[in-house]
C-alpha cells in the first residue's frame, strides 16, 4: 500500500538490484515474481525520474508522478548506474533501453558529477548538470559505499559480459 510520501527514485533503483542479487545469491534467478518486482522498482524511476537528454537520475517526484526534487543526487547516480547495467545484462537481448540509459548516466557522471578538479563526486547538481560552487561535497550522510560499490559491480559485470 502506497505510503502518502515523496517516490525517491535513488531508492527505487537501489532496492531493485538489491532484490535482484539477493535471489541471484540465494539461487532464486529464476523467481518470477522477484524478477518482476526488481525490474518494476528500475523502470518507474526510468519511465518518470530519468532525464532521459542528458542522463541522471532526479530525486524525487510526489505519488502522483510530478517531480518534486529535480537535483540530481551523487548517490542515486551511482545505484542508478549499477542497476541499468543489471537490468542490461539480463534484459539487454530484448529491450535496449537499459543500455542506452546506462550510456547516458556513465556519460553524465563523467562530465557533470565527477570533481575532476578536486577528486569524488560532487554531492548534487541542479537537473541540468551545472554545480553550485561552494557546495559542501561531503556531509553526515555522505560516504562512498554507493559509488565503490556501483563501479566495483559495474567493472565486475562489464569483463563478465565481455568475456
Amino acid at each position: 500500500t502506497p505510503a502518502p510520501r515523496a517516490i525517491s527514485f535513488g531508492h527505487d533503483v537501489e532496492t531493485g538490484f538489491l532484490l535482484a542479487e539477493a535471489a541471484s545469491v540465494l539461487g532464486r534467478r529464476n523467481d518470477t515474481r522477484t524478477e518482476e518486482v526488481s525490474r518494476m522498482l528500475v523502470d518507474q524511476p526510468l519511465r518518470a525520474g530519468f532525464d532521459h537528454d542528458m542522463g541522471g537520475f532526479y530525486d524525487e517526484s510526489d505519488l502522483d508522478g510530478k517531480l518534486t526534487r529535480t537535483d540530481k543526487i551523487w548517490w542515486v547516480q551511482a545505484e542508478g548506474l549499477n542497476a541499468l547495467l543489471l537490468m542490461h545484462d539480463r534484459y539487454g537481448a530484448t529491450d535496449p533501453k537499459y543500455f542506452e540509459a546506462f550510456e547516458k548516466q556513465w556519460r553524465f557522471i563523467q562530465d557533470r558529477q565527477l570533481d575532476h578538479a578536486y577528486g569524488g563526486w560532487r554531492s548534487r547538481v541542479k537537473a541540468n548538470g551545472a554545480y553550485t560552487p561552494g557546495l559542501i561535497k561531503s556531509d553526515r550522510w555522505t560516504e562512498c559505499y554507493h559509488q565503490g560499490r556501483a563501479l566495483l559491480r559495474v567493472s565486475d559485470r562489464l569483463r563478465k559480459m565481455a568475456g
